[in-house]
């Protein structure tokens, strides 16, 4: 979708530049060899995996668009939190896995959204990005 696409373009360009600013190399590399390059890009994604995309998520997810939602099309809450958990999990969805249906990301988004409610963005921006440092951690470790 256009707001996935624009959020994964910001992501990307905000960690291009914290990881310029702490002096690593990403994409040309500038002589590096492979093996550093492609420890940088780890960090990069790590970086953009865990802080940045749980931050951007929360606030688009569980602020912005419900209330646009609310505000165009129902004046219930609930439904709105409902629909924007839904556009959660398919924009989360990888059609390459053996899954039918996003459950757990849908799951997730749920979780999220009723940790939002009950606590505020930062209870659930930050078991957001636990969740994800779980994931990168998973994704590692089948790497090894």
């Amino acid at each position: 979708t256009l707001v996935e696409t624009t959020a994964l373009i910001g992501l990307r360009l905000l960690a291009e530049k914290w990881a310029t600013n702490k002096g690593l190399a990403i994409g040309n590399g500038n002589g590096a060899n492979v093996e550093d390059r492609a420890s940088e890009s780890m960090v990069a994604a790590g970086i953009a995996t865990i802080v940045i995309a749980p931050v951007l998520e929360e606030i688009l997810y569980r602020k912005l668009l419900p209330d646009v939602i609310q505000k165009f099309t129902t004046d219930d809450r609930q439904k709105a939190e409902f629909v924007s958990t839904m556009l959660f999990a398919a924009t989360h969805y990888r059609p390459h896995s053996k899954e039918v249906l996003p459950l757990p990301q849908l799951a997730g988004g749920a979780l999220y959204n009723h940790i939002y409610t009950k606590r505020g963005i930062r209870h659930s921006t930050f078991a957001h990005a636990l969740n994800n440092a779980a994931y990168a951690a998973r994704y590692i470790a089948k790497q090894k």
